[in-house]
């Protein structure tokens, strides 16, 4: 069993950061922010077939592969398909 608690100081940094990420943008392109309300277990994985399209987005500093990471955004429609 897992439990976390909120305090309102808490909730109000948590909002704020969301109104802060809502408001950057990377080259005019607005960003989606959802808050994630569901816990994740330690040591749950993705497959190798459901992390190629995450490591297609991936750029890695040779020689520092696994500390350099650039992440590019994946592209969604203005029609949110895509």
């Amino acid at each position: 069993l897992y439990v976390a608690y909120q305090t309102k100081e808490n909730v109000r940094f948590q909002l704020n950061q969301n109104r802060m990420a809502r408001s950057m943008t990377y080259k005019g392109i607005e960003p989606i922010v959802e808050k994630v309300t569901e816990i994740y277990r330690n040591g749950v994985s993705l497959t190798k077939k459901a992390m190629k399209p995450v490591e297609a987005r991936l750029e890695r500093k040779e020689g520092l592969e696994w500390w350099f990471i650039t992440i590019h955004p994946r592209i969604i429609s203005q029609d949110g398909l895509g």
